[in-house]
């Protein structure tokens, strides 16, 4: 089993090719035996998930479910290594508890890849520190995290914790519906090499498929993947698109 772990933070607009991208690094990483066990985390569980799809196992965590206490470390070795879908409805104090102790569970069984959608709500400003050490310590326990989210902008109270933002080492940029241009500001302020692809970067309503940039920072690679091919903005080399439109770090 490989001992690289990555943390992954990946924005863009509702259907701008997020979960495509997030299923892409599920199937490369287990082509890979990256990872033993797969826990999902998502807010509501639509049947046409591309990750909810690599999932034999759906369990809606409501605020009676998240007051148990349960054994969550059986629960990921049982369940992720089938791979464990969790749509996350509690709220508040439950919804705390219950991602505290999970968290310390994963950290515990090691060896897992952790997929948050909607990280904006659930890997938010309030997130637990139980559930932040995937972010923090995970690498020791080879953890792997990938996050998505539909922004970046921070207020108070929610969105992105700051600790995701902070300690994720592969950033991803799809397109963004973003008429004040806030967005594309705080996703530059992180990924500056993407300013001047970021307004234009196509998403698949046109039946193409999404262009994407991804920044690697332990290696310091930055490339923006377009239609037209994939430019390497460390170099400014260009290359053909590669045929499965997948490109990895």
């Amino acid at each position: 089993m490989s001992q690289q772990t990555d943390r992954y933070l990946i924005v863009g607009e509702s259907g701008s090719g997020k979960t495509w991208q997030a299923a892409a690094i599920i199937d490369a990483l287990r082509d890979r035996r990256a990872y033993r066990y797969l826990v999902a985390l998502s807010t509501d569980a639509p049947a046409d998930s591309p990750i909810a799809s690599r999932c034999q196992h759906h369990d809606e965590v409501d605020d009676d479910l998240a007051a148990r206490e349960l054994d969550l470390e059986r629960y990921v070795r049982e369940r992720g290594a089938a791979g464990a879908y969790l749509e996350i409805t509690a709220f508040g104090d439950a919804r705390a508890a219950f991602l505290d102790r999970l968290g310390a569970a994963i950290m515990g069984v090691g060896d897992t890849l952790v997929v948050v959608d909607e990280a904006h709500e659930i890997a938010d400003r309030r997130a637990p520190l139980g559930f932040l050490q995937l972010w923090t310590r995970g690498r020791k326990r080879t953890v792997t995290v990938v996050a998505i989210t539909q922004s970046l902008k921070q207020r108070p109270t929610v969105g992105v914790s700051p600790t995701v933002m902070n300690r994720s080492s592969a950033f991803v940029v799809f397109g963004t519906a973003d008429p004040t241009g806030r967005e594309q500001a705080q996703i530059a302020s992180v990924f500056p090499q993407i300013e001047p692809y970021l307004a234009n970067l196509r998403t698949p309503h046109d039946g193409g498929r999404p262009e994407y940039g991804v920044r690697h920072a332990p290696t310091g690679r930055a490339i923006v993947s377009l239609r037209s091919g994939e430019l390497d903005l460390s170099t400014a080399a260009t290359r053909p698109p590669s045929s499965d439109g997948i490109t990895t770090m």
